[in-house]
């Protein structure tokens, strides 16, 4: 964020403003930008070369906070404006307070001053190691646990703490991000997974994501997608974006999973996080005629799953197309693509990413389940299945309030199985939970993830009702949790002969 503000309005005026006179001297249209980051990886000294305007959060947010006025008074068009959190994963910058507390500070500056957060998606410490693949494997596992635990509550509270409207998003985006395992001309199978990896937790958590890199960075960003500079010559990660954006559908719904194959990885901190070997996104077109999947599987071994779709017809036709790497040192993928006849044991090769995709005779029927037309897709180690619903908040299972609960352990104790969905709400958690064990408590955390249990651990103290202030998105009267490790706990049906303390454990 060298220059100064004055100049950083005469930027956006050239780009944006109607009536600026030095691109209209040069017979110019309008540029009609939307988007603006202020100061690329500048929590980062090595690369910020300018401490005195960067050397904590709270000096760096005072000067954009000035840029950002005189930006959007040389506009002609609404932009938005993101500043950066962290340079990178763990959302650590030198001098800088670091995660929640970064996050925190940044929105108490400029309140509604930002529209986005940014941070970049490459591998990092504690989790990051170049001895073994592996770590790169979960690195994603490990952003989606600290965005849901810790970053995106951090968001809610400091809007809820500077009174900001509903109305105004503060979002997430991930604007850059690769592994640091290869050399230039060798971007292969490992990034290639990496990069699917990075694309599904963004759709899933709905944060804004660049393409890998960039275009415009030398050898470096060429050897991204082409070798030797060949644009016949194509790597693995160009597949993969050309893929994806050939295949997915236009509407993003929610994936919850259990029984999935896993791995561990224990970080430099000590922390365990465990890998799934897929990951998943699930798509829709706005009539419902079809769905389609992108599934990564990360591990060195074939995965073999089989699809539903609960509420609909058979299909009229399906397919899966494929990038196969078979190794993670693999530099090349072979992309293959064949129809199916059934839905059943589809075998996801070694270290490929898949494209699903099921079409139906006619629209899909729904059930009545959330309050806004949504799907569910539930990917186990035997199947997945699809269901698309729309309706009222009302369901099959008695669900009671019990109270706000806090996770001291800040360990996922109540987990029996898990889900997570756009428009979650007490009652779809509740139903969720007792179709899965049956199971007698259903905690919802975030406002859209969802817990199973059969007690309340003894040493997750109960809080006030006012800590659990997240509005459910299907069911603003419920309660789906609050900051910081704290869950709004239901029963279902009874729990112990509906006694609140019967379920403790």
């Amino acid at each position: 964020m060298l220059g100064s503000p004055e100049e950083a309005g005469a930027l956006v005026s050239y780009l944006n403003n109607v009536h600026d006179a030095t691109r209209i001297n040069q017979n110019l249209p309008p540029f009609n930008v939307n988007y603006f980051e202020l100061g690329n990886e500048i929590s980062w000294s090595t690369e910020r070369g300018h401490d005195q305007y960067a050397s904590t959060e709270i000096v760096y947010a005072t000067r954009a906070k000035l840029f950002a006025a005189a930006m959007r008074a040389n506009s002609s068009i609404p932009i938005q404006i993101g500043l950066v959190g962290g340079t990178n994963s763990n959302w650590y910058g030198n001098g800088w307070s670091g995660q929640a507390t970064t996050v925190t500070n940044i929105i108490n500056i400029m309140k509604t001053d930002v529209d986005f957060i940014i941070y970049h998606g490459y591998p990092s410490w504690p989790l990051s190691t170049d001895a073994s693949p592996l770590p790169i494997m979960a690195q994603n596992t490990w952003n989606r646990n600290l965005l849901s635990r810790t970053i995106f509550p951090a968001i809610e509270a400091a809007m809820k703490g500077n009174n900001i409207s509903s109305s105004h998003t503060i979002k997430v985006a991930n604007t850059e991000y690769f592994t640091s395992l290869y050399q230039a001309g060798q971007r292969g199978t490992l990034e290639a997974l990496y990069t699917a990896d990075t694309m599904v937790t963004a759709l899933n958590l709905d944060i804004f994501v660049a393409n890998n890199f960039c275009f415009d960075h030398g050898d470096l960003a060429d050897s991204l997608f082409f070798i030797n500079n060949d644009p016949n010559n194509t790597t693995p990660i160009y597949a993969t974006h050309k893929l994806v954006a050939e295949s997915l559908r236009d509407l993003v719904v929610s994936i919850n999973s259990s029984g999935l194959s896993t791995s561990s990885v224990k970080d430099q901190a000590g922390v365990t996080t465990v890998v799934e070997s897929l990951s998943y996104v699930a798509t829709i077109d706005a009539n419902h005629a079809g769905v389609t999947l992108l599934i990564v599987n990360k591990f060195e071994q074939d995965q073999t799953a089989s699809v539903s779709v609960l509420g609909s017809s058979s299909f009229l036709r399906a397919s899966q197309n494929v990038l196969v790497g078979k190794q993670w040192s693999n530099t090349n993928m072979i992309q293959t693509s064949q129809p199916l006849s059934t839905l059943s044991n589809i075998v996801f090769p070694a270290a490929s990413i898949s494209i699903i995709d099921i079409v139906y005779q006619n629209q899909l029927t729904t059930t009545a389940r959330a309050t806004t037309t949504t799907t569910t897709t539930t990917t186990t180690s035997t199947g997945i299945t699809t269901t698309t619903s729309s309706g009222s908040t009302t369901g099959k299972h008695d669900v009671t309030y019990l109270g706000c609960y806090l996770e001291t352990d800040n360990n996922r104790s109540i987990n029996a199985a898990n889900m997570s969905h756009p428009q979650m709400y007490p009652q779809m958690c509740g139903d969720f939970c007792y179709a899965k064990g049956p199971y007698e408590i259903a905690a919802v955390e975030n406002g859209v993830n969802c817990y199973c249990g059969n007690n309340i651990p003894a040493n997750h103290p109960k809080e006030a009702d006012s800590d659990c202030w997240m509005k459910c998105p299907g069911d603003s009267s419920s309660s789906c949790g609050g900051s910081a490790w704290r869950e709004s706990v239901y029963c279902v049906t009874k729990c112990n002969g509906g006694s609140e303390e019967g379920g403790r454990g």
